[in-house]
Parts: C-alpha cells; sequence; structure tokens
C-alpha cells in the first residue's frame, strides 16, 4: 500500500484527472463520454489495487477495459471525431497487454505496466486533444 502514496504515483494521477477534468469541463458530448469512461476505470483501477494488490492479470480490469473501449467504439462509430479511431486503436493495444500476460506469464511487469500506463496517458492526451478541437469548431459551446 506505502506505494499508493508515491510522489510519481499522485503525480501521474494528478495530470491523468486534470486531463480528464479537462475534457470534461471543455469537451463535447463525445469527449466527455469517453473521458468520463476513462476517469471511472482508472478510479476503480484504483481501488482494486488497493485493496487487492496482485502482481498477475487483473480479469476485473481487462472487463473494465473492454466496457471502455466499447464507449470509444460507440463515440468512434456515431460521431465524425477522428481522434476516436486513434484513440479505440490505443485500447485495443491496452486490452493486448493483459492478453499477453494471460498468455505470457513470463512477461516483466515493468513491461506490462511501461505498456499500460504509457498507453494510458496517450489515450487521455487524444480525449483533450479532441476537447480543444471541440472548442475550436463550437467556441460558444465550449467556453
Amino acid at each position: 500500500m506505502f506505494w499508493m502514496l508515491s510522489a510519481r504515483f499522485l503525480i501521474e494521477n494528478a495530470i491523468y484527472y486534470t486531463g480528464g477534468g479537462f475534457a470534461l469541463w471543455k469537451g463535447g458530448r463525445a469527449e466527455r463520454l469517453v473521458a468520463a469512461a476513462l476517469l471511472i476505470e482508472n478510479t476503480i483501477s484504483i481501488l482494486i489495487q488497493t485493496a487487492h494488490p496482485a502482481t498477475g492479470p487483473r480479469y476485473l480490469t481487462l472487463s473494465m477495459d473492454v466496457a471502455v473501449l466499447l464507449v470509444i467504439l460507440y463515440v468512434a462509430f456515431s460521431t465524425n471525431r477522428r481522434w476516436a479511431l486513434l484513440a479505440s486503436a490505443l485500447q485495443i493495444l491496452s486490452m493486448l497487454t493483459y492478453v499477453a500476460r494471460i498468455i505470457d506469464p513470463t512477461v516483466g511487469s515493468w513491461a506490462y505496466l511501461t505498456i499500460d500506463i504509457g498507453i494510458s496517458f496517450i489515450l487521455m492526451a487524444t480525449v483533450v486533444y479532441g476537447a480543444i478541437m471541440h472548442m475550436r469548431r463550437c467556441p460558444r459551446v465550449a467556453t
């Protein structure tokens, strides 16, 4: 549990939640929907890791990733947001890290965590980009 209170953990989550908050505040319906799904998933993941620390793959986290992928795919196919296509590809890559860990348990935990954390930040940056593009398209709505 000590690692949960590390400075790196706090900074990473501050950046992540700030990006999500920006997308919720300034984004359109699509950006708010995906940002909310990502923030809910991240919050539940933190609670799971705090309550049940484990080193192996987390099937509940994988199922949450599937739910977030479905939300992103809904946005990608029902709107004209190009960032959602990139976000869905990133979410699939994130899910593949879990599948790789399930198939081959010898996948190092550092490689596993680095890919998972890196992709999640790029994914949130993609949603923030979508919110910025929404602000430029609809300045009156986004203020």
